[in-house]
């Protein structure tokens, strides 16, 4: 474990995705909740991409269901979206994975995470134009 949250925090981009994707089959959701909320609070921006790439995990862990773990989760991606580039290509890219894999049940979805969350995630994935 300790190997993994290592890898999730390097300085290199894709030691921290690989990370990421190592994280679904772990896993622990109580445990990596706890450990991915203490990283959200650190400054350095490897360690703060390794959050949310591994926020993203979790996520992903549940593509056809929306356990309860997984709303503040979805809340805090929702809130990465107006950092740097890098934070919130990850963010958004994480929202819009669960966007798409929940779309066939999206009134139920939505019924279960509310629709202050529903109009955050949809906002998140939006596409976006400039003029």
């Amino acid at each position: 474990m300790r190997l993994l949250f290592d890898a999730i925090i390097d300085r290199q981009m894709e030691v921290r995705a690989e990370a990421s994707r190592a994280m679904l089959t772990l896993l622990l959701c109580k445990y990596i909740k706890k450990y991915l909320n203490d990283m959200m609070k650190n400054k350095n921006m490897s360690t703060l991409h390794g959050a949310i790439l591994g926020m993203g995990a979790v996520v992903r862990a549940f593509p056809f269901t929306t356990p309860p773990d997984i709303k503040p989760l979805l809340k805090s991606l929702c809130g990465i979206t107006s950092h740097n580039a890098e934070l919130q290509k990850a963010a958004t890219t994480a929202i819009r994975e669960f966007r798409r894999t929940h779309r066939e049940n999206w009134e139920e979805t939505a019924k279960i995470l509310g629709s202050e969350l529903v109009y955050k995630i949809e906002n998140a994935t939006a596409p976006i134009y400039y003029a």
